[in-house]
């Protein structure tokens, strides 16, 4: 995966979390209460992430997965966002 393509993804997340449009399923939101993580943790985490995998053709539509650490505690948040084709 390109670093290109991997910028290209990140930015399309931002426009969609800017323009309000992104949906939570009921399992990022359990999983989210679980580790006591709050959206804007999970927005924050974007400035510092790094997209670990693509997967353009996946059967819930396109997505990625990115890794990037919260806060001071040096834990990793994992999570998918739609994205546009890359």
């Amino acid at each position: 995966m390109s670093k290109s393509n991997a910028g290209e993804i990140k930015a399309q997340i931002v426009r969609q979390i800017r323009a309000d449009q992104i949906r939570l399923t009921i399992h990022a939101h359990q999983e989210m209460v679980a580790e006591n993580y709050s959206l804007d943790d999970v927005f924050a985490a974007l400035g510092d992430c790094e997209m670990l995998e693509n997967y353009p053709d996946h059967k819930r539509g396109a997505c990625a997965l990115f890794n990037a650490r919260r806060g001071k505690d040096g834990r990793f948040i994992l999570f998918a966002q739609p994205t546009v084709r890359c």
